[in-house]
């Protein structure tokens, strides 16, 4: 797992949702007939544009890293995230970065009472 600090986490999640949050700005802005100027809407595109790439390689390599990913799974989240890719962030961050694995201590239930 790449992700073990908290902060790392939260960081990770705010990049996976910068292209909904440009998105959102952009569709406010724009769509309501007041045209933002400046830098800071071509900033928050070139910086959503930029953090899909960057994380498809960060959730491949965390995808075949991390423990808490079912082997016969790990093909099927790498294809999510390379074709999902921005729609399929959030789900994998939250079942595979930001919850904790579930420790296994060995007990197993036998099914007998």
């Amino acid at each position: 797992m790449l992700f073990r600090k908290k902060a790392a986490k939260v960081i990770l999640l705010v990049l996976g949702l910068l292209p909904y949050i440009a998105w959102l700005f952009l569709f406010f802005a724009y769509g309501n007939g007041v045209h933002a100027t400046g830098y800071f809407p071509i900033g928050l595109t070139v910086a959503a544009l930029a953090s899909v790439p960057i994380l498809i390689v960060a959730y491949v390599i965390d995808i075949y890293r991390n423990k808490g990913v079912a082997k016969n799974e790990k093909i099927l989240w790498a294809v999510i995230i390379v074709f999902g890719s921005f729609i399929a962030f959030p789900f994998y961050w939250y079942l595979h970065v930001w919850r904790e694995p579930k420790k296994d201590y060995g007990v197993r239930d036998s099914g007998m009472v």
